[in-house]
């Protein structure tokens, strides 16, 4: 399927070579490779290229191919600009971020200027290529869209890997991600140009300019928004408590990052049918219950995982010192990419129904509130208050939720809600004591750990059919609507 391999590819990548850059680069040199990665990650992943995924299924619908071309058009103009501004402000400020801002020592601050400067290269390059990678699921390409994004990750993680075990800076590495960033976004262009001959380069009217730009500058928002959330933490890790503190609170938070990847995918390849589904209410409350009904077992289950079996494997994938330091932030993390899952198909209707304000005024709160408890927190339990402040300010925005069901549905959908926790809770408790029965008898080994993450899933699988929570055939029907492939 589209939304495994997509996200299963570049988490299996990562997974080989997340011990080797740090073996190649060491714990500090590592703590500063991430923050780069971060400032290009969500500095410059604004979302603008979702317009895309949204007009290409609008206009096919409607036969409207002037239309589109004239959307598409100012589509890339948008962003491309957004993208050219945002890197020469970052260019320009780099010295003062890393010796005011971040307070680098002296000897690393010239290699992490170097590296945020070539970020600010590789930021409009990606920035391109989501309008792309957004045309290939707004096509239904999913099968392709797969291939290239994990052809890609293979390239980066394998050049990475290379370079760093070869003794090369972690800033010079970003160059090769420059070039990797350039030969994806070619490629996309050339797989979906064919399939699509209404992206091309055509005038347009001011007032579809006016009409992108109103609606990207929600997303822009909101997704800037998050990203300032993103870039603070870390910020003020380095900034507090060193480079090394980040290297071991990044890894943890890259797996909760996964989860949300994995569900970020299942929620883009359901935009399609989603806004097929627009002007029939009755189908789309069907296909809005059934899409989070999949994401929210999905992300409590892997979840779950962490809190169970997360010490395990930490200590298996990167030693017994990493887990000691990583454990607890691996569950923290975990519960607050969960709870943004539970509002994530929420978020995508918001999109569909041009209310994407709503977002941007959720990740505005989730950021204000998330920085704030940051600050309360960090002082007393460091890293963990840190990951508690993210916690806490996704939980709040949750009630947003009932919000949007009320203005798109006419009421909040409480019951479905109070039937389906109650159920996913249980699920998630009888699969953790299964693996704890476990965990007293066996000592900690890769076969012993392959054990309880299948008991885990089974367990949590069984109680979910048994209570009626979903169905083999509900589970098909949810994944032959929202994964359909070219």
């Amino acid at each position: 399927m589209f939304s495994a391999v997509s996200w299963a590819g570049p988490l299996l990548l990562a997974f080989v070579a997340t011990p080797l850059l740090l073996r190649g680069l060491g714990v500090e040199a590592y703590g500063f490779y991430y923050l780069t990665l971060a400032i290009v990650s969500f500095g410059f992943t604004t979302g603008i290229g979702k317009l895309s995924a949204k007009y290409i299924p609008e206009c096919r619908a409607a036969n409207e191919s002037e239309r589109l071309t004239s959307l598409l058009s100012a589509s890339l103009m948008i962003t491309f600009s957004a993208a050219a501004v945002q890197g020469i402000l970052l260019a320009v400020i780099a010295p003062f971020l890393v010796t005011d801002v971040l307070r680098v020592p002296p000897e690393a601050q010239q290699a992490l200027i170097t590296a945020i400067r070539i970020t600010c290269l590789i930021g409009p390059v990606m920035m391109v290529s989501q309008v792309l990678q957004s045309a290939a699921q707004g096509l239904h390409l999913f099968r392709g869209f797969s291939l290239i994004t994990n052809l890609g990750a293979l390239a980066l993680n394998f050049g990475a890997v290379f370079l760093a075990l070869s003794g090369v800076g972690y800033e010079n590495l970003f160059l090769w991600n420059l070039a990797v960033a350039i030969l994806t976004a070619a490629v996309f262009f050339f797989y979906v140009r064919p399939r699509l001959p209404e992206l091309q380069f055509a005038s347009f009217r001011a007032s579809v300019l006016k009409s992108v730009a109103t609606f990207a500058a929600s997303i822009f928002i909101y997704q800037s928004i998050t990203g300032l959330l993103y870039l603070f933490e870390r910020a003020y890790i380095v900034r507090n408590l060193g480079s090394e503190a980040l290297t071991y609170y990044v890894i943890p938070l890259m797996l909760g990052i996964y989860l949300h990847a994995m569900m970020a995918s299942f929620a883009q390849a359901a935009i399609p049918t989603l806004n097929e589904r627009i002007n029939d209410k009755e189908q789309l409350a069907v296909f809005y219950r059934n899409a989070t009904r999949v994401v929210t077992a999905a992300s409590l289950l892997i979840a779950t995982g962490y809190f169970s079996i997360g010490w395990a494997f930490l200590t298996l994938w990167l030693g017994d010192g990493f887990a000691v330091r990583s454990s607890n932030l691996l569950t923290i993390h975990g519960a607050a990419f969960t709870v943004i899952a539970f509002s994530m198909v929420c978020w995508i209707l918001c999109e569909a129904m041009h209310k994407s304000h709503l977002n941007a005024i959720s990740s505005t709160v989730t950021c204000v509130a998330g920085i704030t408890f940051i600050l309360l927190l960090a002082p007393r339990y460091n890293s963990e208050g840190i990951a508690a402040g993210r916690l806490i300010g996704a939980v709040l925005v949750l009630p947003l939720i009932f919000y949007v069901e009320k203005i798109v549905f006419g009421s909040p959908m409480t019951a479905f809600w109070i039937s389906n926790l109650t159920r996913l809770a249980a699920a998630a408790s009888l699969a953790s004591l299964s693996v704890l029965a476990i965990s007293t008898i066996f000592p900690i080994t890769w076969p012993v750990f392959i054990l309880e993450g299948l008991m885990l899933i089974a367990v949590y699988l069984i109680i979910l059919l048994l209570s009626g929570f979903t169905s083999v055939e509900e589970i098909k029907n949810i994944v032959s609507m929202s994964l359909r492939r070219q």
